[in-house]
C-alpha cells in the first residue's frame, strides 16, 4: 500500500510482514478485507475500526517509495476534474494502489 503522510512523504507499506508480527492484522490477509479500509482522524482502519494501525507504526514499518512526479495531461486527455474521467482523484483512499491520505472519500 502506498501511504502519503502529512509531511507529503509517500512510503510503501508491505503488510505481509506485519501479519505474522501482529496477530490482530491476520484478517487483512483477505484481499477484500484489506481493500476495505478507511482513514478515521488520520488513523488507517479496517472492519469498522476493529483493526487500526497508528501512523507512527505505519511509518516505521514502511520504506521510501519511488513515486513518479505528477504530469499534466495532454490537451486532448481528460482531467480528473472532468466528470467523464473514470480515474478517482489522486488522494482517493478506495484503492490499495493509491496513496492513502488524511481525507475520507
Amino acid at each position: 500500500m502506498l501511504v502519503t503522510f502529512s509531511t507529503g512523504e509517500t512510503r510503501l507499506c508491505d503488510f505481509t510482514e506485519m501479519y505474522d508480527d501482529v496477530p490482530a492484522f491476520a484478517p487483512l490477509r483477505d484481499e477484500k478485507t484489506f481493500e476495505d479500509f478507511r482513514i478515521d482522524h488520520g488513523i488507517l482502519t479496517w472492519c469498522d475500526g476493529d483493526i487500526d494501525i497508528s501512523p507512527m507504526y505505519l511509518y516505521e514499518h514502511s520504506t521510501e517509495a519511488d513515486t513518479p512526479k505528477p504530469t499534466r495531461p495532454a490537451s486532448n486527455e481528460s482531467s480528473c476534474a472532468n466528470s467523464r474521467c473514470s480515474r478517482p482523484p489522486a488522494n482517493c483512499t478506495t484503492s490499495k494502489y493509491r496513496p492513502a491520505t488524511g481525507s475520507n472519500h
